[in-house]
């Protein structure tokens, strides 16, 4: 085996390791969050979904996904469009740790516009009660769709 399959070898079993470190972590901390004896209207998942990227689903609300994403040097907590997932609507930045987990289960969406306890709204504005709006575009879907057609625009364009 060459240096460079060698070197290949160990990034994956460190890639492996860290996963399952992460996995634990996201465990203990959702089991914080269904522990914590909290009412809330947010359905919360027997078991939290994480994707690639390590964003974890950890309930829904009227139409919403309740997802916790872990940034460089925090955790965000966001509101995606069940319909769209790829997108969300808004987002709270916390301190890395249990703090985005405790918040989402001390929260309630229908009485409260943002979770308690956040350090930045990165995208705010919502109400108290603010559901997705039946067959209406959201704003991280007018957003998306914005995005896609300024593409389309440049790219048609370019010769």
């Amino acid at each position: 085996m060459d240096s460079h399959a060698e070197d290949d070898a160990m990034m994956d079993d460190l890639r492996d390791a860290y996963e399952l470190l992460y996995r634990r972590s996201v465990w203990h901390r959702f089991k914080l969050l269904r522990e914590a004896g909290v009412t809330t209207t947010i359905t919360l998942f027997e078991e939290p979904a994480i994707d690639a990227y390590g964003a974890v689903t950890v309930g829904e609300w009227k139409g919403y996904l309740i997802q916790i994403i872990p940034m460089l040097y925090n955790d965000r907590v966001v509101m995606s469009p069940k319909r769209s997932p790829q997108v969300y609507d808004f987002g709270w930045c916390f301190d890395k740790g249990p703090a985005a987990y405790l918040a989402v289960a001390a929260w309630d969406p229908e009485t409260q516009a943002e979770p308690a306890g956040y350090k930045k709204a990165v995208i705010a504005g919502r109400e108290a009660g603010q559901d997705v709006a039946g067959d209406d575009l959201t704003p991280g879907e007018l957003q998306s769709l914005a995005l896609f057609i300024g593409m389309a625009a440049v790219t048609d364009s370019v010769p």
